[in-house]
């Protein structure tokens, strides 16, 4: 049922209506401050609140997607995440960048896909996901 749903947002944040969004996610001064604000929210299980900075707007996930989110990893994550990695990174041209963070505990780890752009010196988050699938998360790169 967990997969199920994390499928089925996985989905809905790649929906066409979220790629041709006119302004960016979230907006940090730089790429630790992104890593420490939704870093330290998934490892805290504050979910909410790490949905709230990559994505302030709400402009990729509905509200009732956004709560199914909040709620399912709320009932299944109970332990603060003790352990992190960043996976894998690609730096591309123009400022642009992609990564894979992973957040973990006594529990399967929390994935975080993002794509940013360094632009006008702030980071923008232009695309991002959230996962417990692996394989749905790597395929990205």
């Amino acid at each position: 049922m967990l997969r199920f749903v994390f499928v089925l947002l996985a989905a809905a944040l790649i929906t066409p209506g979220a790629a041709l969004a006119k302004t960016p996610f979230g907006i940090f001064d730089s790429l630790e401050e992104m890593e420490q604000v939704v870093g330290g929210h998934l490892m805290a299980l504050r979910f909410n609140e790490a949905l709230k900075a990559v994505d302030p707007t709400s402009q990729g996930m509905s509200a009732q997607d956004r709560s199914s989110f909040v709620n399912s990893y709320t009932n299944y994550y109970k332990n603060p995440m003790t352990s992190s990695a960043l996976l894998r990174e690609d730096t591309l041209g123009g400022g642009f960048r992609r990564a894979l963070y992973s957040y973990w505990g006594d529990t399967i780890p929390i994935y975080f896909y993002v794509v940013t752009q360094e632009r006008d010196g702030k980071i923008w988050i232009l695309q991002w996901n959230m996962s417990d699938v692996f394989s749905s998360m790597i395929e990205r790169f």
